[in-house]
């Protein structure tokens, strides 16, 4: 898994929330890890959002509009999404299993 791969993930599900009819207050974080069940390298997009910092401009539906525009994000991607508290956790796979965490690139041509 190259972590230029997953950050163009993680820009992909950031550009898809930034582009909500609203703003929503979330950090976002990513990483690559070691997927437990498979021993493969996995990456993932952590969004947590801050309940205490949406106002009344954020509807009773955002986490649904927040599903929706990920689940968008993600059609180029095979991967998946679930909820943990206040997080949503973006998890990709690749055939590709290039360790890249070095960003050690010799291919520059």
């Amino acid at each position: 898994m190259k972590r230029s791969l997953v950050e163009e993930f993680e820009n992909d599900i950031e550009n898809a929330l930034e582009n909500l009819d609203y703003e929503i207050p979330f950090d976002i974080d990513s990483y690559i890890t070691t997927d437990p069940y498979t021993d493969s390298k996995v990456g993932v997009v952590e969004v947590e959002f801050d309940y205490d910092e949406m106002d009344d401009c954020v509807p009773d539906s955002w986490d649904e509009d927040v599903e929706d525009a990920i689940d968008e994000a993600m059609n180029e991607w095979e991967g998946n999404y679930s909820w943990e508290d206040n997080k949503i956790i973006c998890t990709i796979w690749s055939d590709d299993d290039d360790d890249d965490d070095d960003d050690d690139d010799d291919d520059d041509e």
